[in-house]
């Protein structure tokens, strides 16, 4: 194999240019998730780097320490995901499936944080609310 069929990785590993390391397929759809992801559950990667995004925009997971999603389920994860359920009094499992109660109010406050976006971008309400930049991923709170 030459250097042209290879492609650095995010560690700058030189990989085969195959489409065997694309990180974290159908990101587009971050609340549609294949399985359940948890302590004991399957925890395919792509499902858990959608909910390591989610945590990271909703304020329970920094990204920034880890580049990005990694795609491992473990327990920094786990953590934010039981902080994200006790505020929200939802049972502390650590564990998020499809269409669980932990995902329904995921996805509404994606939902609702898509809306203040949509509004700030439309001059309306939450334009002094939010990071002036898309993606969202934190809301912010000007000073008096």
């Amino acid at each position: 194999m030459n250097n042209e069929e290879k492609h650095p990785d995010p560690f700058g590993r030189l990989m085969e240019n195959d489409a065997s390391q694309d990180r974290f397929r159908n990101m587009d759809n971050l609340t549609a998730l294949s399985a359940a992801i948890g302590p004991s559950a399957d925890n395919q990667p792509d499902d858990v780097a959608r909910i390591e995004t989610l945590m990271d925009m909703l304020g329970e997971l920094n990204l920034q320490e880890t580049d990005g999603p990694t795609g491992y389920y473990g327990e920094r994860l786990r953590q934010a995901i039981v902080a994200y359920q006790r505020k929200n009094q939802i049972p502390q499992t650590g564990v998020i499936a499809p269409n669980d109660a932990t995902m329904q109010a995921i996805s509404n406050a994606v939902a609702a944080l898509n809306s203040t976006s949509d509004n700030r971008h439309s001059g309306g309400p939450g334009v002094a609310k939010t990071v002036p930049f898309a993606p969202i991923t934190r809301s912010i709170t000007p000073s008096p």
